[in-house]
């Protein structure tokens, strides 16, 4: 993911990035390499972004699928983590309503690991 877009219809300093989608095709948690990515565009981005619908904070959004057959992938729900608040949810796809749960809070215990510890 560049870290601009440089769009000629917007003003440069107009255009932010609030999430950074990811594949994880068969339901793995995120890696410690993809809660970092993140992480380090809070060096570029703000951790919060000011939208018409009230603030929304940078996160990373990995949809996963819980399907057996590699050719026939679905959609079955993805995780959010969000470094400001260290929390990663899991968001669930029921009775065609999407579900929302605390998957839990994250602790670095280096640069390449971490801990998710349940709420």
């Amino acid at each position: 993911m560049p870290p601009f877009v440089d769009d000629s219809r917007y003003a440069p300093d107009s255009l932010k990035q609030i999430f950074a989608l990811h594949n994880h095709p068969f339901g793995t948690r995120l890696s410690a390499r993809d809660l970092r990515f993140i992480e380090s565009m809070a060096t570029v981005h703000d951790w919060e972004v000011l939208t018409r619908e009230g603030r929304i904070r940078l996160s990373i959004v990995a949809f996963f699928s819980r399907s057996r057959d590699a050719s026939a992938p679905t959609c079955d729900g993805f995780y959010q983590y969000v470094p400001a608040t260290r929390e990663m949810m899991l968001w669930t796809r029921t009775g065609g309503r999407w579900k929302q749960e605390s998957h839990g809070t994250v602790t670095w215990l280096d640069e390449r690991t971490y801990r998710l510890d349940a709420l």
